[in-house]
């Protein structure tokens, strides 16, 4: 049996509490008492996971509607520490406004810090809009990287 460990605190809680035996295979996997334990040392990049809260909002022709952005850092190893998150939106409705408070946000890759942050999104809808669903998209993306984590949020008039 194999099991995937993120740092070294909890190999060291393994080894001063619970495990008698430690036997050192190479530099990436350590043996606890017949079990792998391995501990991933490099960084492996991956798309944020980014939500949207509420996923719809109702409003009324030139009214503002407020979501809650939450982008979550997935990136996995001790390498890879913080990592800068830019975020956008994907608007394509003529006459509408829409803003995200911050833009940026700085994530931890492990429990050190906080590996999810909230960011906040507002929809001004103009004053001639029509009845429907409008959609909105927002990206986040990690600086140097290519791969984006993407959410929808729906403005209902």
């Amino acid at each position: 049996m194999s099991k995937v460990v993120f740092g070294f605190v909890v190999v060291a809680i393994l080894v001063a509490g619970f495990i008698s035996s430690l036997s050192t295979n190479d530099n990436s996997e350590l043996q606890f008492s017949g079990e792998a334990v391995k501990v991933i040392t490099n960084c492996q990049r991956l798309p944020p996971t980014v939500a949207v809260s509420p996923t719809s909002r109702t409003g009324t022709p030139g009214s503002t509607n407020y979501y809650q952005i939450t982008v979550t850092n997935n990136n996995i190893g001790l390498s890879c520490g913080t990592s800068q998150f830019n975020l956008f939106d994907l608007n394509n409705h003529v006459g509408w406004t829409t803003s995200l408070f911050p833009n940026t946000l700085n994530l931890c890759s492990s429990g050190t810090c906080n590996v999810s942050a909230n960011s906040y999104y507002s929809v001004i809808s103009p004053t001639n809009a029509q009845l429907g669903t409008y959609d909105f998209y927002v990206v986040a993306y990690e600086s140097g990287q290519t791969a984006a984590g993407v959410v929808r949020a729906d403005y209902v008039i």
